[in-house]
């Protein structure tokens, strides 16, 4: 299996795995915002392709737990380091403080998306010291 394998939207539900570290297919269909056949799916393709497994709930029979496998990460992980060098050779080209300023704008949108709105307020100080870290 390669990278062209798998689509986006299967790639994201593989990220959502990974912070969710299992789930079922109703939780992930929940988490994605997409319908429980899209994500059944999705999840029935990535599981011919190896890189989730499917196992009993403990509690319910009837519902099945779905993981990442080992082949799984290190998909993800190559993906992260091409997407990682495509930055790295796009950003390449800016000067130093043109580079600096688009370090600290993105980290300080991250840390609003990380803490939601209600941290808007103070995060472009917590980006800065971040970057400076």
């Amino acid at each position: 299996m390669n990278e062209a394998s798998v689509t986006l939207q299967q790639v994201i539900l593989l990220n959502r795995l990974v912070e969710m570290r299992q789930a079922t297919v109703s939780e992930l269909a929940a988490a994605l915002g997409m319908s429980l056949p899209s994500v059944s799916q999705m999840v029935d393709r990535l599981h011919r392709l190896e890189v989730v497994t499917r196992a009993e709930a403990a509690d319910d029979r009837r519902k099945k737990q779905i993981a990442l496998t080992a082949k799984a990460r290190s998909l993800l992980e190559r993906l992260h380091q091409a997407r990682a060098l495509e930055f790295d050779m796009g950003v390449s080209a800016l000067s130093a403080p043109v580079r600096a300023d688009l370090t600290r704008i993105l980290s300080g949108a991250l840390l609003e998306l990380e803490h939601g709105a209600a941290a808007a307020g103070g995060s472009i100080a917590k980006s800065k010291a971040r970057v400076a870290g």
